[in-house]
């Protein structure tokens, strides 16, 4: 959160899927104030390179299992 911070977004909550040993797997979720900041964030910051990786960012799917 505190990377979508900086770049001057304003996430509401954030998850980090972690392993059973409570390491990182990769993947989160961050949920924004709207669907328009959502776009926003993917807009500017998909593809970017982050701590030496390559973001990926996208909507979640809301579908029930």
């Amino acid at each position: 959160m505190k990377f979508l911070k900086s770049e001057n977004f304003n996430p509401l909550r954030a998850k980090l899927l972690c392993n059973d040993q409570g390491l990182s797997k990769g993947t989160g979720f961050i949920q924004m104030a709207s669907s328009i900041e959502a776009a926003n964030v993917i807009d500017s910051l998909n593809s970017c390179m982050f701590d030496g990786r390559q973001l990926v960012i996208n909507m979640a799917n809301n579908q029930a299992a």
